[in-house]
């Protein structure tokens, strides 16, 4: 991996993050049945050479690492769950959004999709960036 951070991830690469992260370090079968777990029956399934492709690729863009385990490897998260997703966000305002978090926000608030809970945990979360006395 070359420069600080590895490159921009695709939806089935994180999808795969996302189960490295919760279920631990998993081999590509079992990715693949996790993966299948997830999906309707119309889908098709993902065949095996294909979470193997995305696995080498992720570990060459320094997102995973394996070890052997018998005939097989075992694949583990190499980046943290917190600043991977931090870096995604980052890319997403900053391709769809010109770099404008302010524009993420408005456009959000003006969606009607976004749920009253979900507005009070992001007052929430702002009073506690603020701290006790910025009122």
């Amino acid at each position: 991996m070359a420069g600080n951070s590895p490159s921009v991830l695709s939806g089935r690469e994180y999808a795969i993050l996302k189960l490295l992260w919760e279920r631990g370090p998993l081999t590509v079968r079992e990715l693949r049945e996790e993966l299948a777990a997830g999906r309707s029956e119309r889908d098709l399934e993902i065949p095996y050479t294909t979470v193997l492709s995305l696995l080498q690729l992720m570990r060459k863009k320094g997102y995973v690492v394996h070890e052997a385990e018998g005939k097989t490897y075992r694949y583990k998260a190499k980046v943290p769950r917190v600043k991977t997703t931090r870096r995604l966000i980052g890319d997403f305002v900053s391709r769809f959004f010109d770099g404008s978090t302010e524009a993420l926000l408005m456009g959000l608030a003006e969606s009607p999709d976004v749920s009253p809970e979900v507005w009070e945990k992001l007052k929430s979360a702002i009073r506690r960036k603020r701290g006790p006395n910025d009122e």
